[in-house]
This record gives structure tokens, sequence and C-alpha cells, in this order.
């Protein structure tokens, strides 16, 4: 089994984040997880637009992008032109609750309601210029990262108020 870290913004504690929940008007099921919400996946999208052109990433419709097989771009990513020049699919932020009591023995103070920055498949945020994203390595807390993430946490709160004052919270990931 592989596992990875993520680097969330995000709230720990099975009352603060079912607290939360509730203020946002989202239903959670233990079983199912978070009911689909259009417009919240939307205004987080838009959030992560933002976010990215601050940070000078150029956003790439991708109607202008086509596979190496002619296939077009998969629109459930964001597509980014890096600092780098290189064009990459990044991941969409998502409000995420992380809580799997089987697999990875989570006890109910171990519940997290956040957005992630970093993943293991493909970048989201702050991994932007690792081609696979940035789960399987170390996340040093450098200067750059800090203010890469007080630009996220800016954008975010705009949609999540509560990730104003949230922790920076890792969480080691089953894959």
């Amino acid at each position: 089994m592989a596992y990875g870290s993520e680097l969330y913004l995000g709230v720990t504690g099975e009352q603060s984040t079912l607290t939360i929940l509730k203020d946002l008007g989202l239903e959670y099921d233990p079983t199912d997880g978070l009911a689909e919400n259009t417009t919240l996946d939307a205004r987080l999208e838009k959030a992560q637009h933002d976010a990215l052109e601050e940070i000078g990433m150029e956003i790439i419709d991708p109607i202008h992008i086509s596979r190496s097989d002619g296939r077009p771009a998969d629109i459930d990513y964001i597509y980014v032109k890096g600092l780098d020049g290189k064009i990459r699919q990044t991941g969409i932020w998502a409000l995420e609750v992380d809580y799997d009591p089987n697999e990875m023995g989570h006890e109910k103070d171990d519940m997290l309601v956040g957005v992630s920055l970093i993943s293991r498949y493909f970048p989201v945020f702050l991994d932007w210029a690792n081609e696979d994203g940035g789960s399987g390595e170390s996340v040093s807390l450098t200067p750059d990262i800090l203010k890469n993430i007080e630009i996220a946490r800016k954008h975010l709160s705009k949609v999540l108020p509560f990730i104003q004052d949230a922790p920076i919270v890792f969480r080691e990931r089953h894959y």
C-alpha cells in the first residue's frame, strides 16, 4: 500500500468538523462523504484560478490543449503554464473530510475538514513545479512555500471563512 503526505489548510476533530460543515450548510455521511455541491466547487475553482494567477501562473483554457494522442484535454483539471514555461494540469481545490478509521486508524479527533494544497498524482498548488504532484516528497516550509500558503488562505477564505484561522495540517494518506 502506498502512502504519501498532504498539506491542508483545515481543522481537525469530529465536533469542529461537523460544526463547520453545518455552518456551511453541507451534508456529510461517514459512509458516502460530503454531498456534492456544484456551487461550492465552482467557487473553489475560481479561488484557485485567482491564487494561481497571483503567484504568476498563466491559466490555459483546456479548449486550446490536446493530449499527445489527439484527444481533448480533461476539463476536470485546471491547466497552467508555470513559471518554468511548462504546461501542467493541476487538481482543482475541493473541500474534503479526511476520516478513515478502517485503513488509517483515525480516531474521532483525527477527522479533518479542509483543502489540500498538494497531491500525490498531479500538482494542485504548492507543488505546481512537480509534474506528478508533491505528496511523495518531503515538504519544507520555506519562506516561498509559506508565502504561497498565505496566498491560498487569502483566496480560500473568501469561499470558506473558517480557513482564515485554520492551521496548516500535514496528513499521511493511504492511496
